[in-house]
């Protein structure tokens, strides 16, 4: 696998085909940074490719601010171009795992572009996938089916994920574990018990850098997210204002293929805040995970207890529901932090704290 810089950067633009006006992954420093070619060196490979017309400069406005700047965006030739390139690439093979695979493959597998497997594979052919240590994480054990799930769908079409659950069942850590490994433009937004429309346009003007953007502020959010296409994630939903429901609801058109929102929603969330419907999932514009709680076996491995006697393991699984946030805080045996956030009595609560410590005399 040898790709010029010259072919890493149309590779690069190609990925933001679909922007209409200047985005940060366009410029000269998101270009070296997106195509791993030095900045030094980025001028005149930029100048080679406008001379054979494959990419054309131009001048705009990111985020709506007031200075200018140049970005670079792709031609037809240069499209065309870029496909083919694309094409030959995915048929390389990279060594994954002990195992040689199709670059094709091994981007499915991690839902990045091959350029990005291209990028993380070294001189041997030996490819180096994203760091994301699930089994670190309180709350990710047994969650590389939805790790997996999520990746698919970051490089499918659907424009919405939405990830239900219970308190604690760790649908803010998934969701970091999966955009910690993702390559591309994302933000991250905590919603508040309550969030209204106002709220969240302010926070994703902020987050996405469109301070003094003019006219419609929801439509200039959901274009850049488009051109850009970006992972924009929203934590904590469940009440919600109407008009917050009524914006995510259009978006799910609006989007049309470019950027996507993954929901990470409480399961309890109203039916009158569910901003689609069965239809919407039906035509996989809408995909939902349901996250359960651990297996006994992913409760023993959370307690990291090997010996814990089996009668108490089935006595913390069965009053905990194997939720991961209880079985952290009774690994920790953090009494006051269990309390406060669930709803054990206090003699439960010093039954699961003695019950990890009952050792097996087998």
């Amino acid at each position: 696998m040898n790709l010029t810089a010259s072919e890493r950067i149309i590779l690069h633009i190609a990925e933001s085909w679909r922007a209409t006006e200047a985005v940060p992954e366009l410029t000269q420093k998101g270009i070296a940074a997106g195509a791993g070619v030095q900045r030094s060196h980025v001028p005149r490979n930029l100048k080679r490719l406008i001379s054979e017309g494959h990419i054309e400069a131009a001048e705009g406005r990111i985020g709506g601010r007031a200075r200018k700047v140049n970005y670079y965006r792709i031609t037809e030739a240069g499209l065309r171009h870029a496909r083919e390139l694309r094409e030959s690439l995915r048929k390389e093979m990279v060594i994954h795992g002990g195992n040689e695979m199709t670059v094709a493959d091994v981007a499915a597998e991690f839902a990045i572009s091959p350029l990005a497997v291209a990028l993380r594979t070294d001189g041997t052919g030996k490819f180096s996938p994203p760091v994301m240590a699930l089994q670190e994480v309180p709350g990710l054990i047994e969650r590389e089916a939805e790790i997996a799930q999520l990746r698919r769908w970051s490089h499918g079409r659907g424009p919405v994920m939405v990830v239900y659950g219970a308190v604690g069942m760790g649908k803010t850590a998934l969701g970091r574990a999966f955009i910690s490994g993702h390559v591309g433009p994302h933000a991250w937004l905590d919603l508040r018990e309550g969030a209204d429309l106002g709220g969240v346009i302010d926070e994703m003007t902020a987050a996405l850098g469109l301070a003094g953007t003019e006219g419609d502020i929801g439509k200039s959010i959901i274009n850049h997210i488009k051109a850009r296409r970006m992972i924009v994630v929203l934590d904590g939903y469940r009440q919600v204002s109407e008009d917050l429901v009524d914006f995510l609801s259009a978006a799910i058109e609006d989007l049309g293929g470019g950027g996507k929102f993954l929901v990470l929603a409480q399961e309890t969330t109203p039916s009158y805040c569910r901003f689609y419907g069965r239809g919407e999932v039906i035509r996989g514009d809408v995909t939902e995970i349901h996250l359960k709680g651990l297996s006994i076996g992913g409760c023993k491995r959370m307690l990291g207890s090997a010996h814990i006697d089996e009668e108490a393991l089935k006595r913390i699984f069965l009053l905990t529901n194997g939720t991961p946030l209880y079985i952290d805080l009774i690994k920790r045996g953090d009494a006051d932090e269990l309390r406060r956030r669930s709803r054990f009595t206090n003699a439960e609560i010093r039954l699961l704290l003695f019950s990890k410590n009952v050792a097996s005399h087998a």
